[in-house]
């Protein structure tokens, strides 16, 4: 996998969880209200959205595949990321083909 874009994907992860655990604490100590307000939704909502299809497009790019594979963890689902969490890293396979060329 690509160092570059794993990163990035590991990053984006990170802000969407953080997202989600922030939420859960809101809620569970009483802070429902700020759900009403419609700045803090739009932008938690908007951040939510935007993370995870980062993180989905940024791992699918880390292992070599056409940025489009964003649209099967999108609309499948969970089934959609469990078959991207186990295609092929094709980088990977570019990358030892490439070695394996140059070594007479």
């Amino acid at each position: 996998m690509l160092a570059s874009y794993t990163r990035k994907s590991n990053i984006a992860a990170a802000v969407f969880i953080a997202c989600i655990v922030g939420d859960v604490v809101l809620i569970s100590s009483g802070h429902r209200e700020l759900w009403d307000n419609d700045v803090f939704a739009a932008v938690l909502g908007l951040t939510f959205v935007t993370s995870y299809l980062y993180a989905v497009w940024a791992y699918v790019k880390a292992k070599g595949r056409s940025g489009a594979w964003v649209l099967l963890g999108v609309f499948l689902s969970v089934i959609g990321l469990t078959a991207l969490l186990l295609l092929k890293d094709l980088h990977k396979e570019r990358t030892e083909g490439a070695a394996s060329e140059t070594v007479p």
